[in-house]
């Protein structure tokens, strides 16, 4: 069947076979088509096929339907090509969302974090916003097998700002990571799917094998689920370790996971402020640094709403990552000017929900030992947390 058979095309969706083209075609090309029932038919426009459907039994009139097509959005790509032009009419019903991801490959090394990104198209003809309710939602993309269970934990921050998705494709970078989600320590093992830590306090690689991408959102189901997606993970090279991790006291009692044999210096003026250092003595750029401070102007309802907290402007450099974790904690990363990777948090700390003080931490070491950053960052961000029991 060719482009001068097509006299019209429409889109609509069907209760029972989900979105269809609804093609209205000369009578000679119903009886070309009767001819061939359940053997398929080629829809040919500037000498491509542009859609193959099987032939079902029952053709009577002049309008071929072609289903099921998995979304509204790839009805209208097939109506339009088969058309030449924009279809006459488009169904408004059963308007959804649908997600997709892209990745730079199929096969990852163990014990790596992939840069990926989360596509969700808006079929719809407006802007819209994603949540219905007041916190903004959350997503994660996780790695997944029979023999390694889906594990996900969101924090329980509520952020106001919500998600405005176009119309089309909507982006969002996500890193997806080929290690464990948590790990226990020695002889705190207390159900079938934890796995040790390593040796230096830091989370396992992912086994070698092939794991499903799965989309997790919160609240759940705010997005549909991707469509399959099937990665394969490799064994990753020897884990760089920067040594066994002690939990150390500097200035002030902070407390930090620091690498053992590493040098200590502590800065305390007697005022609000003081600063600690744990420094590889084997290479003075591999370093661990905590603070703790008051200066409540420079972070505390700086742009005048009630209760914000915002970075002290000028703490970190230029071009420096910023996640907000929650109301109260930031994490950032940045490269240093010797090549390192700067992974820190910095904690605003309330007292009954007025302003006390702030702490930060950060860890200085080659991307290597990202892991190993992690590790002491979250120990850290866990360790102040059980201090404040009136936040």
């Amino acid at each position: 069947m060719s482009a001068a058979d097509v006299h019209g095309a429409s889109v609509y969706y069907d209760d029972t076979l989900g979105w269809t083209v609804n093609v209205k075609v000369s009578r000679a090309a119903v009886d070309r088509l009767a001819a061939h029932v359940n053997r398929q038919a080629a829809i040919i426009v500037n000498d491509r096929v542009v859609s193959a459907p099987v032939v079902n039994p029952g053709i009577t009139g002049t309008t071929v339907t072609i289903s099921p097509l998995a979304t509204r959005q790839q009805a209208i790509k097939l109506a339009t090509e088969i058309l030449g032009r924009a279809p006459a009419h488009v169904d408004a019903a059963q308007l959804t969302l649908s997600t997709s991801v892209e990745l730079p490959g199929t096969t990852f090394a163990a014990g790596t974090d992939v840069s990926a990104t989360l596509v969700i198209d808006n079929e719809t003809a407006s802007a819209m916003t994603l949540e219905t309710g007041p916190c903004r939602a959350k997503w994660a993309l996780s790695l997944t097998n029979p023999s390694v269970p889906l594990s996900v934990l969101f924090p329980t921050d509520c952020a106001v700002a919500h998600t405005m998705l176009e119309p089309g494709a909507n982006r969002f970078p996500v890193t997806i990571t080929t290690k464990y989600t948590t790990c226990s320590s020695a002889g705190t093992i207390s159900a079938a799917n934890e796995v040790p830590c390593l040796s230096d306090g830091s989370i396992p690689p992912l086994p070698p094998g092939d794991y499903h991408v799965v989309l997790t959102t919160d609240p759940q189901g705010v997005l549909p689920a991707l469509p399959t997606v099937t990665v394969h993970v490799t064994a990753g090279p020897p884990a760089p370790s920067a040594g066994a991790l002690t939990l150390q006291t500097g200035t002030r009692s902070i407390k930090l996971l620091v690498p053992a044999g590493w040098k200590f210096t502590g800065q305390d003026a007697g005022g609000s402020g003081s600063g600690s250092t744990w420094t590889n003595p084997r290479d003075p750029n591999e370093k661990i640094d905590a603070g703790t401070g008051v200066e409540v102007g420079s972070w505390w309802q700086t742009d005048g709403v009630a209760g914000s907290i915002h970075l002290p402007a000028g703490f970190l450099p230029a071009g420096a990552h910023i996640q907000r974790a929650n109301n109260t904690t930031f994490l950032y990363q940045y490269t240093a000017a010797n090549g390192n990777v700067v992974d820190g948090v910095w904690i605003a700390e309330l007292d009954h929900g007025q302003p006390s003080d702030f702490v930060s931490a950060e860890v200085q070491l080659p991307a290597a030992l990202h892991s190993t950053a992690t590790t002491i960052i979250n120990r850290f961000i866990s360790d102040r947390n059980a201090l404040r029991p009136n936040p």
